[in-house]
């Protein structure tokens, strides 16, 4: 069963700084990383455990899916898929996951 896509307020703002970011040095890369994000969220629907867990136990219940430089992280719940945040591969993700609860 297909579940709806829903996307938090922080992950849209994370997606649209980090497009802003890349479209310093090429528009083509920001683009395509747009693209390749919002693709790879609605691929979701079908397949919500595609991603795989994150390692910490205390962050076990979101799963991430790899995209380039940046993780595009969820929660698999009942009714639907909820993107939490875009954030590049290297910055700290329990802290910033600790404060979008």
């Amino acid at each position: 069963m297909a579940r709806p896509i829903v996307w938090s307020d922080p992950a849209i703002e994370d997606l649209e700084a980090a497009v802003d970011f890349i479209a310093k040095d090429s528009d083509v890369y920001a683009r395509s990383l747009a693209q390749l994000t919002v693709d790879a969220a609605q691929s979701l629907r079908d397949i919500p455990n595609r991603g795989h867990r994150l390692t910490n136990p205390k962050l076990s219940r979101y799963r991430e899916l790899i995209i380039g430089s940046y993780r595009l992280v969820y929660l698999v719940q009942k009714n639907r898929i909820l993107i939490v945040a875009v954030l590049n591969r290297h910055r700290a993700m329990r802290r910033v996951l600790k404060a979008r609860r």
